[in-house]
C-alpha cells in the first residue's frame, strides 16, 4: 500500500487517508495527484480558518452577491439544462454513456448493488454510480444510502467489516 506524509501532522499514512487532488494538471506546482495534507488535518485547518474569520467571510457573501445573482441569471437556465441532461451527466460525472448505465442496471435486476432497494421507489429514485476514489473504475449502481454509506467509510473494506462485526455483537 501507498503512503504520503502530511505537511501538517507529519505522520506518514496510507494514501486513502488523503483527498483526491482535482487540479492535477492545471497548476505547475502541484506535483502529484492527491493532496499534501491528510483529511483529518485538512478539516481541522479548515474548522480553525472559518472560525477565526467569520466577519470577513460573512463581508465577501455580501460584498460579492449582486455578483453571484447576475451571473445566476445569465447562466442558472443553462446549467438547469445541462445537469438534468442524462446524457450529458453521465458522460460528465463518470465518463459512461447512457447505454453503459442502463447495461449495469439490466446486470443488477434494476437493484441497488448492496441492498436490493429497486429503483423508482422512495428511497433510491435514481441509483448512482459507484467507483473506485483511487483508480475511478466504476463498480456498480448503488441507492443513495448505500452510496454514501461506503463513502462515509472512505470505501474502506477493513472499516466496513469493523462496522459489520460492531453490529453484531
Amino acid at each position: 500500500m501507498e503512503t504520503k506524509k502530511c505537511r501538517i501532522c507529519g505522520e506518514e499514512k496510507s494514501l486513502d487517508c488523503f483527498y483526491f487532488h482535482h487540479l492535477k494538471g492545471q497548476y505547475k506546482y502541484i506535483s502529484d495527484k492527491y493532496k499534501s495534507e491528510c483529511k483529518t488535518c485538512g478539516a481541522g485547518f479548515n474548522r480553525k480558518y472559518r472560525e477565526n474569520n467569520k466577519e470577513h467571510l460573512r463581508q465577501y457573501r455580501i460584498a460579492h452577491k449582486p455578483r453571484f445573482e447576475a451571473w445566476k441569471k445569465e447562466n442558472w437556465t443553462e446549467v438547469k439544462k445541462k445537469a438534468s441532461s442524462r446524457k450529458c451527466w453521465l458522460k460528465l460525472q463518470n465518463g459512461i454513456a447512457p447505454e453503459e448505465y442502463d447495461q449495469m442496471l439490466k446486470a443488477q435486476n434494476g437493484k441497488c448493488a448492496i441492498c436490493g432497494a429497486i429503483r423508482g421507489n422512495k428511497r433510491s429514485k435514481n441509483f448512482m454510480v459507484d467507483h473506485d476514489h483511487g483508480t475511478n473504475k466504476i463498480r456498480g449502481l448503488l441507492c443513495t444510502k448505500c452510496n454514501q454509506g461506503v463513502g462515509c467509510f472512505n470505501d474502506n473494506p477493513t472499516l466496513l467489516r469493523k462496522a459489520a462485526e460492531y453490529l453484531e455483537t
